[in-house]
């Protein structure tokens, strides 16, 4: 057999042709070693996992999303209900801020430590509020303003979860207009909210990150351990036959 490179230039002029001389068939046969790309299976295997770990963050943060918007209002309906019957068992109209606080001072959504429940007087009024010195002023919540002027124009609004943006920070609230209109709402800050799952977005980069530079590495050292043999076989082929 004689193994020689093909004399013509061409653009794959830089492959490796094995001739065998023609036999008593007068068969020819060439094989030709292509330039390969052998980073391209891990770099394939890490974009894939990447793109697959980005959707399933993405669609977490949906799903848990979802489910504090419905804790909160699930408070939201509870704590009205013990209002209501509260204000019914004592025949008061307006709970004080003691008997407030007695049944409201340490309800929150569970693992959200921003959630805390405030109600407001249906003309605007803080009725009861975690920080004290808030009772008695004005609500400063736009969405609870907005249904302080929907009360006032005769409409009672149905319960409903929402957000908004205060001094900077997003937040989640809920609201249930009482029988007497005035406004129970709960609250708790999105990034709160989220943490958990911000977390785990932050430590699956920071993984995702280490196994994209193992990915690189072993990319590299394997396809250096391939193109080495070949390059002494290119080499040792390209010298002269010597007699």
């Amino acid at each position: 057999m004689v193994v020689g490179l093909l004399g013509n230039k061409s653009p794959d002029s830089n492959r490796l042709t094995l001739v065998t001389p023609k036999s008593e068939n007068d068969v020819r046969l060439q094989a030709k070693l292509g330039n390969q790309n052998p980073t391209g299976l891990p770099v394939g295997v890490v974009s894939s996992n990447l793109v697959s770990m980005i959707l399933l963050v993405n669609r977490s943060r949906v799903l848990i999303r979802s489910t504090v918007q419905n804790g909160i209002m699930s408070l939201a309906d509870s704590t009205a209900d013990i209002i209501e019957n509260e204000k019914k068992l004592l025949g008061a109209k307006n709970l004080t801020y003691d008997e407030y606080a007695e049944i409201l001072d340490h309800k929150k959504l569970q693992g959200v430590e921003s959630s805390y429940v405030y109600v407001v007087s249906p003309d605007g009024i803080m009725q009861y509020h975690p920080t004290k010195s808030k009772v008695g002023e004005p609500v400063e919540n736009e969405v609870v303003k907005e249904l302080v002027q929907q009360i006032e124009k005769g409409i009672h609004p149905a319960s409903a979860t929402t957000e908004y943006e205060f001094k900077g920070v997003v937040k989640y609230a809920s609201y249930v207009v009482l029988d007497d209109n005035s406004i129970v709402v709960v609250s708790a800050d999105e990034e709160d909210a989220l943490a958990g799952i911000t977390k785990i977005t932050n430590v699956s980069g920071i993984i995702l990150l280490g196994i994209c530079v193992a990915a690189f590495i072993i990319s590299v050292v394997f396809g250096r351990s391939i193109a080495r043999p070949l390059k002494l076989s290119l080499i040792h082929i390209s010298e002269p036959t010597r007699h």
